[in-house]
């Protein structure tokens, strides 16, 4: 998709904090463009969870496998692989096991998505969903120079184009229609997931994890007490998690 973005203004903030793999956590830019294209300003290295394109391995559920130089687009939340033609999508991940970068593994959940595999107990997975999340807000100039915030109105969509296969077909937008100064945040999310019948489970306090897993509500209420618990914490997840599969042996 070729786009002209006219009268835009663009500031592009990338802050020194980085996420697990080095990416960049943080980026905001500032536009007065109307329809703001998110994937046009974002960077390669905050839309991408690999710096570059790495050896990977995808099993399918067939037991069929494919080796290709592979990278994970956070925004799309699917992974393509290079090609001659240019990026191109890795089709029917329903068909999809695991795929393998390096030393991560990643499963699909149909409706879901990809999810990173942080331990594999038997019975218990720990999973990270990798994403970014967008905010933005308009700034009025007022009487001498004063300045107020509000949220934007008009909601980020997806739009993904007729070329299933292709990444360049799919798009990100902000609209704009005022074309005021528009303040953009993209922000790197990690959100740990606990599996249960099969299915993620987005456990981000202790609220959630109770009424999740009700059958054990006493014994992780003893748990809970005996351990402090940060939910954004991968080392305390995986106390937690392997906790919860001993209930279950």
């Amino acid at each position: 998709m070729k786009t002209i973005l006219c009268n835009l203004l663009t500031t592009v903030l990338v802050l020194l904090v980085t996420a697990s793999y080095g990416q960049p956590k943080r980026e905001t830019f500032r536009s007065t463009d109307r329809q703001v294209l998110i994937e046009q300003l974002a960077s390669f290295e905050m839309q991408n969870l690999f710096d570059a394109a790495r050896p990977g391995h995808v099993y399918y559920t067939n037991r069929k496998e494919e080796r290709d130089r592979l990278n994970y687009n956070l925004l799309f939340d699917l992974f393509y692989y290079e090609s001659r033609q240019g990026n191109r999508i890795l089709e029917r991940p329903a068909e999809i096991d695991s795929i393998r970068v390096g030393g991560s593994l990643f499963k699909f959940f149909p409706d879901k998505g990809y999810f990173e595999v942080v331990t594999a107990s038997p019975g218990q997975l720990l999973l990270i969903k990798h994403g970014i999340d967008i905010s933005s807000e308009t700034v009025a100039v007022g009487p001498y120079g004063t300045t107020s915030r509000a949220a934007s109105i008009d909601a980020v969509q997806s739009l993904v184009g007729t070329g299933d296969a292709d990444i360049v077909d799919r798009t990100i937008t902000v609209n704009n229609p005022g074309g005021q100064e528009l303040h953009i945040s993209l922000r790197r999310e990690e959100n740990f997931h606990l599996l249960k019948n099969g299915e993620p489970l987005n456990v981000r306090n202790r609220r959630i994890l109770l009424r999740e897993f009700s059958e054990y509500r006493s014994e992780l209420r003893g748990f809970l007490r005996q351990h402090s618990i940060d939910f954004d914490r991968e080392a305390d997840m995986i106390v937690l998690a392997g906790f919860i599969n001993s209930l279950q042996e």
